[in-house]
């Protein structure tokens, strides 16, 4: 009798990368992330490697690394081990092959070889006795992303630091000759959108009953999550698949084919059939859903293979957006707007009677885009913001801060009662100053609150170029201090009787690539100098 210790161990290796990512799905989260009925499709797949007896996934990622660690929570859920990989360049994903595999232990280990944009359930692989090639699963006429080799095999003979297709042509062309072909197995593809909706609805029409075991339907083919409310006046047509804590409104119809995952919210007369709504999505009264994949406000139909982003809130929102500390934030910030603006009217007073006498003194509307907004430029709302001009003086140091206070900060306090923005956030900019900042910068600064005081204020003061003024309220942006805005309030009132300190946190300005790359090329905070960072 053969020892089972003694038995070649299996081990398997999940791609997920972008590089390997061939859907054209415009979404604002990977193919591998989306849910297949009630998992993250990369979830299916590591649970298929376990299946098949893999003692250890290694899962090699090209991004959204944290969420699939998440996920796998080092497989304590499947009781092997599940190690996640991110390689430093994801054109050649392949090439940590050779590093994964030469630290296991077991010199003559089986491979299995899966991706994240095939997937087959029903495929067991098995190596056959003697093999010296691989075994390697086809559909269609092409590789389905499922091979089973050799693990000194797999180091040696094939071209690790090429493409996918590179590596399909060497691996196929080593099972025609030496291996094993299998063909036809069934399959579920999600190279598109359209082959997502289909494997999904072939999901939920019981072809692989194993997927869905654990699932209790409350009647065939319909399946409700725990604390999803349903309105007696919705239709449901199997088959359908509810998540939990959805709220399901009036004349609503579900189906044939519908997926809506958790902490979604259905208005009335929303028809939603070949669709799969994603978590914490509202949809609006009366829209009408089919073929289409959404997230968000962002809609993704299968007929036209392409993306929208719907502008009005009223027919899509993200709820995910929407949290109590963030509610609870945006009221403080409102009546804290409040309280200042009626203890500042006497100065307002002083400054209309000046504006009045004075013909150099003026009131001006300024236009700065209302954040956090989506990277769309087209989905940018901008507001208006009341400042008191009184010419063109120059001001430095302390001196220029309290004119600030004075003319825009005092002025600025009814659009922050209003809710426009912030009491403390980063600095109001117009669209134009936005599109001429690099990509990087302006992703961050567009998922920033926008606020009346900002560190770029108190460090540089309110007359700063561009990049110094950017460097600032991108580093109050990525900070990870939760108080970090009283604290800013505080410090503004000490820059208001010390002046700015022309520093941030101690250190001086760096350019813009060495705000990225992490060099100690420092430069002056000076418009002249900061051009030599570009």
């Amino acid at each position: 009798m053969t020892n089972p210790s003694q038995q070649p161990a299996l081990r398997a290796i999940v791609f997920a990368t972008s590089e390997l990512d061939r859907s054209a799905i415009e979404l604002d989260r990977p193919v591998f992330l989306m849910p297949l009925i009630d998992k993250p499709l990369v979830h299916h797949v590591i649970e298929h490697a376990v299946r098949c007896g893999a003692r250890q996934v290694d899962v090699v990622v090209g991004s959204h690394d944290n969420a699939i660690r998440e996920i796998a929570n080092d497989g304590k859920r499947w009781g092997v081990q599940v190690r996640v990989h991110l390689p430093v360049g994801q054109t050649h994903s392949y090439s940590l092959i050779r590093g994964i595999l030469g630290r296991n232990p077991h010199q003559d280990a089986t491979v299995l070889m899966l991706h994240t944009d095939v997937l087959c359930p029903n495929a067991r692989p098995e190596l056959p006795a003697g093999a010296d090639g691989p075994v390697v699963y086809t559909h269609a006429g092409t590789w389905s992303g499922i091979a089973l080799l050799n693990q000194q095999d797999a180091i040696k003979n094939y071209p690790l630091n090429g493409s996918r297709l590179q590596f399909e042509s060497a691996l196929t062309e080593q099972a025609a000759s030496r291996g094993l072909l299998i063909e036809d197995q069934p399959t579920l593809t999600f190279g598109s959108g359209t082959e997502f909706l289909t494997s999904q609805n072939r999901m939920l029409s019981g072809e692989f009953p194993d997927l869905l075991s654990h699932l209790k339907t409350a009647e065939p083919g319909v399946w409700i999550g725990r604390n999803t409310r349903l309105h007696p006046t919705a239709r449901v047509t199997a088959p359908v698949y509810l998540g939990a804590n959805c709220d399901i409104g009036k004349g609503v119809t579900l189906g044939p084919s519908a997926v809506v995952e958790d902490a979604c919210l259905i208005d009335e007369g929303v028809n939603v059939a070949h669709c799969l709504v994603l978590s914490s999505s509202r949809v609006g009264e009366g829209l009408d859903l089919k073929n289409t994949l959404m997230c968000g406000t962002k809609v993704f139909n299968t007929k036209i293979n392409a993306a929208i982003d719907i502008c009005d809130d009223v027919l899509a929102s993200d709820l995910a957006s929407v949290s109590f500390l963030k509610l609870f934030s945006g009221l403080a910030s409102r009546l804290a707007g409040m309280l200042l603006f009626v203890l500042t009217i006497p100065v307002l007073s002083l400054l209309a009677l000046i504006a009045f006498l004075r013909p150099q003194v003026r009131w001006v509307k300024k236009d700065f885009v209302r954040t956090p907004v989506p990277e769309n430029q087209y989905l940018w709302k901008t507001c208006q913001l009341l400042e008191c001009q009184l010419g063109d003086q120059r001001r430095t140091g302390r001196y220029a801060l309290w004119c600030d206070l004075v003319t825009r900060v005092i002025p600025g306090l009814s659009a922050v009662a209003w809710g426009r923005l912030r009491l403390v956030g980063v600095s109001p900019r117009c669209a134009d100053e936005l599109e001429e900042l690099p990509k990087p910068w302006r992703d961050m600064l567009l998922a920033a609150q926008t606020g009346l005081i900002s560190e770029s204020l108190i460090q540089f003061g309110p007359d700063a170029p561009t990049d110094p003024r950017s460097v600032a309220d991108l580093w109050h942006s990525s900070s990870p201090r939760r108080l970090i805005r009283a604290l800013l309030l505080g410090r503004y009132l000490g820059a208001l009787v010390l002046g700015p300190q022309q520093k941030i946190c101690g250190a001086p300005l760096r350019s813009r690539n060495s705000f990225f790359d992490g060099t100690s090329k420092e430069t002056d905070t000076g418009s002249t100098a900061m051009k030599g960072g570009v």
